[in-house]
């Protein structure tokens, strides 16, 4: 259940070039975390846009000349490609491609004065801490949301209950 946050200053980027850093931002995001990039992750790979007035973002009290961005990817602990001290290259590359994302849909090249407008922060949510469908959600369950059997641990009931209801709405599919 990957989320993703972007807090900006309003009018930094234009809404096309918004609407496409948004989508390119779901698709490093399934990529990093080691997700499939299919219909089930992406129903659950939600991005909200944060745009604040000119001077409401503030860099040591006082308004900056040029926009700042936090991007806040959250996901499920436990992901594969993120979770534990062995994943740091994976957060790097999630970190480095944000940033790249970012600049370019702002128009900006990347040099070191820009890299430094972009800050990416990682959250893992604790396993039994996400709420989903009226219900907690385990990171078993949401492996079998997203890919019928999980690649890590067991299938369980209450994902695959999702997931079947999932196709009988989106997809047509009846039990």
């Amino acid at each position: 259940m990957p989320m993703i946050d972007i807090t900006m200053e309003e009018g930094s980027i234009s809404p096309p070039k918004l609407e496409g850093l948004i989508e390119d931002l779901t698709a490093a995001l399934i990529k990093g975390e080691g997700a499939p990039d299919n219909e089930y992750v992406r129903s659950l790979t939600w991005c909200f846009v944060d745009q604040r007035p000119k001077g409401a973002i503030n860099v040591g009290g006082t308004a900056p000349a040029k926009p700042r961005y936090r991007i806040t990817l959250t996901v499920p602990e436990g992901a594969p490609r993120i979770h534990g001290p062995l994943m740091q290259s994976s957060r790097e590359y999630l970190s480095k491609r944000a940033t790249e994302l970012v600049l370019d849909a702002e128009g900006s090249d990347y040099s070191f004065e820009n890299i430094s407008r972009v800050w990416v922060q990682m959250r893992e949510i604790e396993s039994g801490f996400w709420g989903a469908f009226a219900n907690v959600a385990e990171i078993n369950d949401i492996g079998t949301f997203a890919m019928g059997t999980p690649a890590i641990g067991r299938a369980t009931e209450k994902g695959a209950k999702w997931r079947a209801e999932f196709d009988k709405i989106n997809l047509g599919v009846s039990s």
